[in-house]
């Protein structure tokens, strides 16, 4: 098994900082040896709490048998194998790891829920608005930028929507579906159409 561990990448150098003890040198690898070597096997019948028996698929069946060895010698231990050849199952998949030990403690499967939300992006911008601000001058056309800003803003509140981001007369805005925004763009044309 010790041969097995030290075809892993950098697996000298995790031990050498993972088990690090002041002390000579071959210490960590001592400390594994150590880890390796003690047999448990007569204990494991007198361990009188749940127990989750966590083991990989590897190439070999020696890590299952030991596993299913554990499990069986221990009362109440539950076996579950894992995807993978990692072992010790902290440097493989985590997540894995973690969800079973969370269903193995709470008694309830969590599947991640997917993130996905539905969405609509509405853009306003005022048509030709270089020429109107010239024609308007520069006072009027900052009222009327005001005015714009103040009922798109009011619209956005009466509809739900998120404003994102206003970059001169234009809006970037976010609504939970797709009616909302077309009402709430249909009214914002409709009352600036009026005001504008």
């Amino acid at each position: 098994m010790l041969r097995r561990f030290s075809s892993i990448p950098n697996w000298s150098r995790y031990t050498q900082s993972t088990f690090a003890i002041p002390a000579r040198r071959p210490t960590p690898c001592l400390f594994n040896q150590l880890w390796f070597e003690t047999d448990v096997r007569d204990l494991l019948s007198t361990v009188n709490v749940p127990t989750l028996v966590l083991a990989p698929r590897g190439p070999t069946d020696a890590d299952w048998k030991a596993a299913k060895y554990v499990a069986e010698h221990i009362p109440r231990a539950r076996l579950v194998q894992l995807e993978g050849q990692d072992f010790p199952k902290w440097l493989g998949d985590q997540d894995a790891v973690v969800r079973e030990v969370r269903e193995f403690v709470t008694g309830v499967r969590h599947d991640p829920e997917p993130n996905r939300v539905l969405a609509t992006l509405l853009f306003t911008d005022i048509v030709r608005s270089t020429e109107k601000a010239a024609e308007l001058g520069d006072r009027d056309w900052r009222d009327l930028i005001e005015r714009h800003h103040e009922t798109v803003r009011r619209l956005l509140r009466t509809f739900h929507g998120v404003e994102v981001d206003t970059a001169g007369d234009g809006f970037f805005a976010t609504f939970d579906g797709p009616t909302r925004a077309v009402r709430c763009a249909l009214e914002i044309v409709r009352a600036l159409a009026v005001r504008l």
